[in-house]
């Protein structure tokens, strides 16, 4: 939620969602979880559990990267347009 929100106050584009995750996905898969948890117990889920978090660490982290070179590139446009010198008028 809070990249949503810096992401807007950056481009000024309301998503979200991330690379067509979105809320109701995230709802999906905790009620996945949760009737996973349900059948199988705790033993199993606490066994896959470090993976899963490895794998939504390494998603975050490529979410931050796409984002920090979309930022950055608008960063270069603004400052492309306000190093254009201003045209003297003769």
């Amino acid at each position: 939620m809070v990249h949503t929100l810096m992401d807007f106050a950056i481009t000024n584009n309301f998503k979200i969602s991330v690379n067509y995750f979105g809320v109701s996905e995230m709802r999906m898969s905790l009620i996945g979880f949760n009737m996973a948890l349900m059948v199988v117990g705790q033993g199993l889920l606490a066994q896959v559990f470090p993976f899963f978090t490895a794998a939504a660490f390494i998603a975050l982290c490529m979410i931050c990267y796409k984002s920090q070179k979309i930022y950055s590139h608008l960063d270069a446009m603004r400052q492309a347009r306000e190093d254009v010198p201003l045209p003297i008028p003769h």
